[in-house]
């Protein structure tokens, strides 16, 4: 019963808070959650909740040196817990390399022998959304939309948690920027039909 009220705690924090709590509130509380399913021996638990306050720390604006400092440690405690959590989080410290200027072929050879070898629908969807994250911060705006209508093609591509808010923001950016430089109506119309999703998600938060 109480694992379940950890998990109930978790998925309440990042499906349901995350549009009325700021991210950088939302990794302590992860992390209280994943201490407490930790003492009571909810090792699975614990793990997903690691690796979930990570994510809001990647996203939420904190400093991303502090983020690094103790992000790697995260990541090995996982794999000795959760080789499945561990998967997932190495998508944010490849993506917090990237934002550091830390990482360079080796993380787009990674990610796509990721796409290569991998079955499961909602790893590639995040494979492919953090594959577009990294092709648009690095400016390379053709690679970005590739990833970009890579990442729309699964379920969860649309469902209101952190990783689609993101991409609907962002894949709007990208959309916008490559129909002011190369035109195309379709971009432009894509454009908008993001925004207009995420400007949905806000006013639900507001």
């Amino acid at each position: 019963q109480r694992n379940q009220d950890f998990k109930a705690q978790m998925l309440a924090l990042i499906t349901v808070d995350i549009f009325f709590v700021p991210s950088k509130d939302l990794s302590p509380r992860l992390l209280k959650v994943k201490d407490d399913a930790m003492r009571l021996g909810q090792v699975d638990t614990a793990m997903i909740a690691l690796h979930q306050a990570l994510r809001f720390r990647v996203f939420g604006g904190e400093k991303l040196s502090f983020i690094a400092q103790s992000a790697e440690a995260q990541v090995k405690l996982m794999s000795k817990h959760s080789t499945f959590c561990a998967k997932y989080a190495r998508l944010e410290i490849i993506l917090l390399g990237e934002l550091m200027g830390k990482n360079n072929e080796l993380s787009h050879d990674y990610l796509q022998s990721e796409v290569n070898s991998s079955s499961e629908a909602r790893y590639l969807h995040q494979v492919h959304f953090y594959s577009f994250l990294v092709a648009f911060w690095k400016g390379d705006y053709l690679s970005a939309e590739q990833s970009s209508h890579a990442t729309l093609q699964f379920p969860t591509a649309r469902m209101p948690y952190i990783i689609p808010i993101y991409h609907q923001f962002y894949g709007a950016l990208t959309a916008f920027h490559l129909y002011r430089m190369l035109g195309g109506d379709e971009r432009f119309a894509e454009g908008v039909e993001m925004m207009q999703n995420v400007s949905t998600w806000a006013k639900v938060s507001a």
